[in-house]
């Protein structure tokens, strides 16, 4: 206190505000006394009372950095000279003192303070203060920061004059009265008619108290003072209104204003609580109809160009007499709220957006009062609250903390928003942005939607938009054949047996270095291929937490198909293990990413080297990452290979095995072979050898036939009208699921027998012919290819399997599959050639016409979820079921010409019968477990045969006495026989 000038009048402080009565006005105290105040903690300090009883010292308050720019962009702005300054610490604000030069202080001897906030952002301001103001000075208390502090101290800096530049910006501010002849400016008061054509703010014709009040308040005062600033300006609103005078700012965010400014900040809802109770406590305006018209006079004086009419022109002349004919309006209020709304959506900047508003204002013909209360107060809160998704939606995809950070306080003090209700909003849009839209159907129309036709990348292997999870043990081939991928790609050829369709591939190789990477594609021979130039790109590295670089570069690219190698690499700066079921939130959202611009993708991942696990169980990590993903392709090295003469292609040299499972449909295992190096730039890495379920390829092209001829007669075919005219077997059911599962053809329940289907083409029209006032399809006229020499095939009756029968036999299914393999005394290796022993089951290949598939379950579809290699039925239709398992009796068992009647049976039954124990168990689980669709092939085998007597039967079916007793007594119930 001792370092400050001598002239320098102080008054005490508490925290930041004077607490004296009359402060300003009464003769200056003492420091002693100041210093009593403060020991007795009656105040935190002290502020420097400004104006002339200090010398006429000013002091210039930087209310934020806004307002620092503001002061540059002044007109004539020079470099404000050393002078003493101080801070209270927060970052943007400091004051500064300066002298008012000995020749104006008459000038300014009515000068208080002026308050710009005009080009300053919200919250911020630039303050001259001078009569009747304080500034606190270091080192008094802050409320926020502890302590103010000097930067030029006085004990080392003197006060400097005020700068010539802002005295000339200072000068139009001075009270008019005493710049102006008196007589001039009441003239002016005289004959200024309210209201005036221009908006005044707000805050320049409420009472000089409320204007203080809008710079906060204490803790303890804060209710209070609201209350008074919230009557205040509610009272002065209601008077401009009721006399048509427009005005700038308000009342609600006025005062939320002041309570962001309080020590501590009010709470919005406080501020809410405030504004309601003054609404209904009839609020009216501190300040009279005199005093508001001389305030509104004096803005108006100091803000226009009314000075030079007055100084021009002669006595009792009425400024405002010249009345501008009021225009026709050329559009109607309709017309002008849509194209306002244009404009405050749009980039412009404020005095644009101010003069697009105030045409369109004019050419609808609505008054200004009525255009900006009526009109563009309500169109700017729409805008607002749209502006505000859009901030919080830049929040949520910004993955800077610092900046994220920064986000949030902008948003909070712009929108008055807590931090609970932020974040409210937060999860509000994310929810938005990866919750897939609603739909509900009512069961009959769920069953009956259609598919779409797939688009594929890569047909049956790769759809368009999906991702498909490639996964291997290491030094396995995982990149390889990614390589093998995106050469396929980007030149339109074949992988993998199928044609890919040509497109960009954005190829990214964070799990390697970028000498790697060039030398693995030019040993494929991408530097040869034209198409590489314009059509890939490589990224060397992605952080998964961090999707904006990856979204720029899919804006930009549009690629077609995306390569990530690897999984673990792009995301080692998560903080989350990829063992935690959260992991799996980040492919998701990386799924939506590439969804939203149609691109594929392959994501490559390790397998863990459990020799235990199987299946999807070999996947590092949660469980949940094959669920994120379309379908999963298992590269594993291939054992020893039974066939080939080659005995040195053991494990992991140069055969491959690909299991794909997609999401839908069945596995499918293929046969890959890795070409010599020297071949990979003219034949690729792996030879495709073809589906080890498949080796003839026979599958493929039979379903080309069927799609063939589902096209050619664009109707509805059965299966047993489908394998009239192509003659492929029970093996087209397998062709038709396949089908199914690649979205190339629909199936749906047959209206001659609702347990049977339907198939037909995707995309074309269901053409049905009613012939003979019966509900039947039109038979194709064809003539189907010659049977070469099998068995009989048996067609199954549908028809007498009710719903009861039906739910049993899906019951019973798996216990049938796993009691022949028990029969069989080994398990069947799925990647050779089906062969089963039993009696009951059909020897002939499938390629000699239409023989019957065998009656086992493909062990190595286990699906997400089973990771052993336990048997699954498919729960489709039995019809479908049993035609691949249909039981016949063999060649060898057919009875000879020694039939016996039923009344011999007893007797030479155990002498001409050989019972077959395993046979025999089969059979009668059948009819225990009412495996009717079945029963019905062997009896019907039994009929074409012309079996008659039982020994007959017992001897074709070596089955025991209880067993044939059984079958004899469903025979009769059927009628079967007599």
């Amino acid at each position: 206190m001792n370092s400050l000038a001598n002239d320098w009048i102080l008054t005490p402080v508490r925290e930041k505000r004077p607490y004296r009565k009359s402060w300003q006005n009464e003769p200056p105290l003492s420091r002693a006394y100041i210093l009593q105040e403060i020991e007795a903690k009656k105040a935190t300090g002290y502020g420097l009372r400004t104006g002339i009883i200090s010398g006429g010292v000013l002091a210039i308050d930087f209310d934020g950095e806004s307002a620092i720019e503001l002061m540059m962009n002044l007109l004539d702005y020079q470099e404000l000279p050393k002078t003493v300054s101080w801070t209270s610490g927060k970052q943007g604000r400091l004051q500064v003192a300066f002298n008012i030069p000995e020749k104006y202080r008459r000038r300014f001897e009515n000068f208080t303070r002026v308050s710009i906030r005009d080009g300053c952002a919200d919250g911020e301001q630039l303050e001259f203060r001078y009569n009747g103001c304080q500034s606190v000075l270091p080192p008094s208390y802050h409320p926020e920061t502890g302590q103010y502090q000097w930067i030029n101290s006085p004990e080392t800096t003197q006060v400097a004059e005020l700068p010539e530049f802002l005295l000339n910006y200072l000068l139009p501010f001075i009270t008019p009265e005493k710049t102006m002849n008196n007589n001039t400016y009441q003239r002016y008061l005289t004959d200024l008619v309210l209201p005036i054509n221009e908006a005044v703010p707000l805050t320049e014709v409420i009472a000089p108290r409320s204007r203080e009040l809008l710079s906060g308040v204490n803790q303890g005062n804060r209710d209070n003072s609201g209350i008074a600033l919230a009557m205040d300006l509610l009272g002065t609103v209601n008077y401009l209104d009721s006399i048509g005078q427009s005005y700038d700012g308000d009342a609600y965010d006025l005062l939320f204003e002041f309570g962001s400014k309080c020590s501590p900040p009010l709470k919005p809802k406080d501020c809410d609580r405030i504004y309601k109770s003054a609404q209904k406590s009839n609020p009216t305006p501190c300040l009279d109809e005199e005093k508001i018209k001389g305030c509104i006079g004096a803005w108006y004086w100091n803000n226009s160009d009314i000075k030079k009419t007055y100084i021009t022109s002669p006595p009792h002349v009425n400024s405002q007499s010249k009345v501008k004919k009021k225009r026709e309006p050329n559009i109607s209020k309709f017309e002008a709220i849509k194209e306002a709304r244009k404009i405050l959506t749009a980039d412009h900047d404020e005095l644009t957006s101010t003069i697009l508003l105030d045409d369109i204002r004019l050419n609808a013909g609505i008054s200004e009062y009525s255009w900006k209360n009526d009109y563009i107060k309500p169109l700017k809160r729409e805008v607002k609250q749209t502006k505000l998704k859009l901030e919080i939606s830049l929040y949520t995809q910004e993955t800077d903390i610092f900046k994220q950070i920064q986000l949030k306080q902008k948003i909070c003090s712009n929108y008055s928003l807590n931090s609970v209700d932020f974040q409210t909003l937060v999860n509000y849009v994310e929810k938005q942005h990866t919750t897939p839209e609603k739909k509900v159907f009512s069961f009959e129309n769920f069953m009956n939607i259609e598919s779409s036709a797939e688009d594929w990348l890569i047909p049956s292997i790769l759809p368009v938009g999906e991702t498909l999870l490639l996964t291997a043990l290491p030094k396995v081939g995982k990149s390889l054949l990614a390589n093998d991928i995106a050469y396929a790609v980007i030149s339109g050829t074949e992988v993998m047996g199928e044609k890919a369709k040509q497109g960009k591939v954005l190829y990214i190789g964070s799990d390697e270095t970028p000498r790697s990477l060039v030398r693995r594609f030019q040993s494929r021979g991408f530097d040869l291929l034209p198409e590489a130039k314009t059509n890939l790109r490589i990224m060397t590295h992605l952080d998964l937490s961090d999707l904006s670089t990856l979204e720029s570069e899919l804006e930009d690219f549009k690629p077609d198909l995306v390569i990530i190698d690897s999984l673990t690499s792009i995301t080692l700066d998560l903080g989350v293990s990829e063992k935690d079921s959260e992991f799996a939130r980040y492919i998701y959202r990386l799924k939506d990413v590439l969804k939203k611009y149609n691109s594929s993708c392959v994501l490559i991942h390790h397998e863990n080297k459990n020799s235990e696990a199987q299946g999807i169980c070999k996947i590092s990590g949660s469980a949940r990452i094959p669920a994120a993903v379309w379908g999963i392709a298992q590269l594993s090295g291939g054992d020893k290979i039974n066939d080939n003469p080659d005995n040195d292609l053991v494990k992991g040299q140069n055969i491959r095995y690909l299991d794909l499972q997609p999401r839908e449909g069945e596995k499918v295992k293929y046969l890959l072979e890795i070409n010599p190096k020297g071949l990979w730039t003219e034949q690729g890495i792996f030879d495709f050898k073809g589906d080890c379920d498949d080796p003839q390829n026979q599958k493929k092209t039979q379903g080309e036939r069927v799609l063939e001829l589902l096209n050619r007669t664009g109707k509805r075919l059965e299966y047993s009208e489908i394998n009239e005219v192509l003659g492929i077997g029970k093996s087209l059911y397998q062709v038709l699921d396949r089908l199914c599962d690649r979205s190339l053809i629909n199936r749906a329940r047959s209206q001659n027998n609702r347990r049977r289907w339907v198939y037909w083409t995707i995309d074309k029209e269901y053409q049905e012919v009613k012939q003979n006032n019966d509900n039947t399809y039109d038979k194709i006229s064809s003539t189907p290819p010659p049977l070469t020499d099998s068995s009989i095939l048996v067609e199954l009756n549908s028809e007498s399997i009710d719903n009861k029968e039906l739910e049993n036999s899906q019951q019973v299914s798996q216990q049938v599959n796993q009691q022949i393999d028990v029969l069989m005394g080994e398990k069947i290796d799925s990647n050779q050639e089906l062969v089963s022993n039993l009696p009951l089951v059909n020897n002939n290949p499938e390629n000699e016409g239409g023989g019957g598939s065998k009656v086992v379950v493909d062990s190595k579809n286990d699906g997400f979820t089973n990771c052993e290699n336990n048997k699954i039925i498919e729960n489709e239709e039995l019809e479908d079921f049993w035609a691949d398992n249909t039981l016949e009796v063999k060649e060898s068992n057919k009875p000879k010409n020694n039939t016996v009647e039923f009344s011999d049976f007893e007797e030479k039954y155990d002498s001409t019968v050989v019972i077959d124990n395993e046979q025999d168990d089969l059979l009668a689980l059948y009819l225990d477990s009412n495996e009717y669709p079945v029963i019905e092939v062997i009896v019907n085998e039994i009929k074409q045969n012309e079996v008659k007597g039982l020994i007959e039967i017992a001897q074709s079916l070596n089955a025991s006495k209880s067993t044939c007793y059984r079958l004899l007594d469903y025979m009769k119930k059927q009628e079967v026989i007599r």
